[in-house]
């Protein structure tokens, strides 16, 4: 597991990434493998897609609550013409029916909640679940963190020996 220290400090350098930045490369690669997971199930009747195995921690954590997957659905305003996931759970809900879609897109809005809100002592598991949030040159090295100065963001960069 990587070391992560914390220094203070000056404005960010160029080997550093604003973990703002993570959490949005994380978001962006958690709704890319859940639109290929929606795709696949929407064209294929069985068999694993490529993005379910990056899925199925999150699928696990949602599923408990499977009886509210319908009301949660129902509760979600109206969605726009192109949120095709949403589109679907919605109209299974309305006919009181479970469906696949519900479960992917409940896992999207609680999983996509849980990033935003994960802060910076988070590096580890997000750098867990998704290697790609960071640059190359920041996984498998020791990383500090620090707060750049004058805009007040936390920043990652790798440590230097």
């Amino acid at each position: 597991m990587n070391q992560i220290n914390t220094k203070n400090g000056s404005a960010p350098r160029l080997d550093e990434v604003p973990f703002e930045n993570v959490k949005g490369r994380s978001r962006w690669l958690f709704l890319l493998a859940l639109s290929i997971e929606a795709a696949h199930r929407g064209s294929a009747s069985n068999g694993a897609s490529p993005s379910y195995e990056a899925l199925l921690p999150f699928v696990r954590a949602v599923t408990a609550e499977r009886e509210s997957l319908r009301e949660f659905v129902l509760s979600l305003p109206p969605p726009a013409q192109d949120d095709l996931l949403a589109q679907q759970a919605r109209a299974q809900a309305e006919q009181n029916q479970y469906h696949w879609s519900q479960l992917l897109l409940q896992v999207r809005v609680a999983e996509l909640r849980r990033i935003d809100d994960w802060d910076i002592r988070c590096i580890h598991q997000l750098m867990e679940i998704f290697p790609a949030c960071v640059p190359r040159r920041l996984q498998n090295v020791p990383l500090y963190c620090r707060i750049a100065e004058p805009s007040g963001e936390w920043v990652v960069g790798p440590c230097r020996t």
